[in-house]
């Protein structure tokens, strides 16, 4: 296990350009005395941002064709949606859908893959981790809950104004990359730490073009759930495109933290939503459409708890990930869990073939992949209910298994989720078939047992609670792999 340190102390030091590039300042030229009274003109700075594989030389041939930003699907400062928790959930939902179908559809690799193990701490994300860009990787890529990257590219616009009309001048382009890290297992807090890269500085000159643009880097937190002031421990970083464009590039770093206590529910949940981006202010004499307004990266979900049953960490009040769940993964070899990966593979392809057996003309469908997630259900989150309905799924489950003969009764969904075989007795219209048991090896099912306790609390799974109807909540949904 890594010391603390590890995961804190990795930090590139803040660049500053000790040189400035050579600067041609050029005002604002307004109407002499001897020009025509109708004829105005100005210089005008626009900033941009889009996909971290945009196409620099037909992006600045379409504004020098005089292509709007928004036709060409970029997004100028002050044009970003408010987040919203709904929003937040939407992007979850369709991150773990995805990841669902690659599960189930993908490739199987060979019994040569790494058992999972979810007490073992993921391995630090660095820059050569992050998808490349022109590969089509990005936006946004988070192999865990502890680890993300996010690329974005980014431009600034410049324009000569004559009596309402745009001429192109110049573009200056650069790419940022965002990573970001959180604590894991007994290094769990609620820091969140992060480095931004400044690379593949740019420009593209047709006239007046002027690279005295000042950027300050910044972020910006929104809560969709509960609330809190996000504080950060760095200041804003400012340089200018000069001089990045002459140093070939830029790095910093910054933490995020927010206090407890402004959450809701019994484990203190506060969401978040991060938009680390640039406020940036153009040179002397240049008029822009959008002064302070910030130009962000992608949304960034961000979730803080103080949940008493998953893992404490360094801090006694919680911890900070982010909010993108992975699959419970079972292993076929090397695992210890062979015959209950082979009992789930089995039921999610042939669910119809499991037993407990559907009516004749009905047709079975579990839980655990594609759009159909689990949920966490901890016995003690609400008692009695909780427990009541835990000991349920354990009751209903092992009774259809018949004689062990030593073997032990493997449940899918398991027990300890809001799917498992007691979900109808609880919630109205809900198919009290749609569970799978086998009888396994009892080592490898108390294995497979650990293993999703382990990971519940190495991963900050959390209940999620449930609604009037004994439905959960649209939160920590999670999916099963079978490698």
């Amino acid at each position: 296990m890594r010391k603390r340190s590890s995961r804190r102390g990795r930090w590139v030091a803040a660049f500053s350009a000790a040189a400035t590039l050579p600067l041609l300042l050029i005002p604002a030229t307004a109407a002499t005395a001897d020009a025509p009274a109708a004829s105005t003109k100005q210089l005008e700075a626009v900033a941009f941002s889009g996909p971290a594989n945009l196409d620099r030389a037909r992006t600045t041939a379409a504004l020098k064709a005089g292509r709007s930003l928004a036709s060409l699907g970029l997004q100028e400062a002050g044009r970003h949606p408010a987040p919203t928790l709904a929003s937040y959930n939407q992007k979850l939902h369709a991150r773990a859908t995805q990841a669902a179908h690659a599960a189930v559809t993908g490739v199987r690799p060979s019994a040569t893959v790494p058992p999972f193990d979810p007490t073992k701490e993921p391995p630090e994300i660095t820059l050569s981790d992050c998808p490349d860009p022109a590969q089509g990787g990005g936006p946004l890529y988070e192999p865990d809950r502890f680890d993300m990257c996010e690329v974005r590219t980014f431009g600034i616009s410049e324009y000569l104004v004559v009596d309402g009309t745009p001429t192109l001048q110049g573009v200056g382009y650069f790419t940022d990359t965002l990573i970001g890290l959180a604590g894991f297992g007994d290094h769990a807090d609620r820091l969140l730490s992060f480095e931004d890269h400044i690379s593949n500085v740019s420009q593209r000159i047709y006239g007046l073009w002027n690279p005295a643009i000042t950027l300050f880097g910044a972020s910006q937190c929104t809560p969709v759930l509960g609330s809190g002031d996000c504080h950060s421990r760095t200041d804003a970083h400012i340089a200018t495109f000069a001089q990045w464009l002459l140093a070939g590039g830029d790095s910093w770093n910054f933490t995020l933290e927010v206090e407890p206590g402004g959450g809701v529910g019994r484990d203190d949940i506060i969401k978040e939503v991060l938009n680390e981006g640039f406020f940036v202010h153009p040179p002397p004499g240049y008029s822009d459409p959008h002064p302070d307004e910030l130009l962000p990266m992608p949304d960034l979900d961000l979730r803080w708890d103080n949940a008493s049953y998953v893992k404490a960490g360094d801090d006694s009040d919680g911890a900070a990930i982010f909010d993108d769940i992975p699959p419970l993964t079972y292993n076929l070899h090397g695992q210890g869990t062979d015959q209950v990966a082979a009992h789930i593979q089995y039921a999610l392809a042939n669910p119809d073939a499991t037993i407990p057996k559907e009516p004749a003309g009905h047709t079975k469908t579990l839980p655990g992949y594609f759009d159909n997630p689990l949920h966490r259900l901890y016995a003690k989150y609400s008692l009695p209910r909780s427990q009541l309905r835990y000991d349920r799924n354990r009751y209903l489950a092992t009774k259809q298994c018949g004689p062990r003969h030593g073997d032990e009764c493997d449940e899918f969904p398991m027990t300890s989720t809001y799917e498992g075989a007691a979900k109808a007795d609880v919630e109205p219209f809900s198919d009290p078939y749609a569970y799978s048991v086998r009888l396994v090896n009892k080592t490898q099912n108390g294995t497979a047992g650990t293993i999703a306790k382990l990971f519940y609390a190495y991963y900050r799974v959390l209940d999620p609670g449930f609604d009037i109807n004994n439905h959960p909540r649209d939160w920590d949904s999670f999916y099963i792999q079978i490698l």
